[in-house]
């Protein structure tokens, strides 16, 4: 049996912050500016007392030529929520990448959602054309089950060293 998705090229956040994490601006959309922890070794994981963003990323599928954004986070409560939806706000516009209406936690009080697939010529995959690092921020808004909305942003680092091999998987 092959393996469709040969490139696991995920963001999982590390554990700790450590001393060395210092608080970035990043302007969102809507021209917003909002700290984030970074380290030397990319973006830091957020949080707040009830949720904890695990995953900000991204698989390539080499056969169907595809990329999908893949995200995570715990659910410190083990709360299931009624709604999950995580926006791309790096640009001027907010892009929605996904939309889950009928959030189900796995073990341990963990979510995972997926974007629809995106083609080589998808405008929300054109920062793998340029050179150099990409930051992005997402969005995560999470509907809870006693109808309160929870807002955190999330920070990916993606090293331009990276691209031109991902370029070539997705035949860009």
């Amino acid at each position: 049996m092959k393996i469709a998705f040969v490139a696991v090229v995920s963001i999982f956040l590390s554990a700790c912050a450590g001393p060395q994490a210092t608080l970035k601006n990043f302007t969102v959309s809507g021209g917003k500016i909002i700290q984030l922890p970074v380290a030397a070794g990319g973006a830091l994981p957020t949080e707040d007392k009830e949720i904890r963003i695990e995953v900000a990323g991204f698989l390539i599928n080499r056969e169907k030529l595809e990329l999908v954004y893949t995200f995570g986070f715990t659910e410190k409560n083990k709360s299931t929520p009624k709604k999950v939806v995580v926006e791309d706000v790096t640009g001027t516009e907010a892009v929605q990448l996904v939309q889950d209406d009928t959030p189900a936690l796995v073990a341990h009080g963990y979510w995972i959602g997926s974007s629809t697939p995106r083609k080589s010529n998808d405008p929300s995959i054109a920062w793998l054309a340029q050179n150099g690092d990409t930051e992005k921020v997402f969005r995560f808004t999470i509907h809870t089950a006693d109808g309160r909305v929870l807002v955190l942003h999330q920070a990916s680092v993606w090293s331009g060293a990276a691209k031109p091999p991902l370029r070539q998987m997705l035949n860009m």
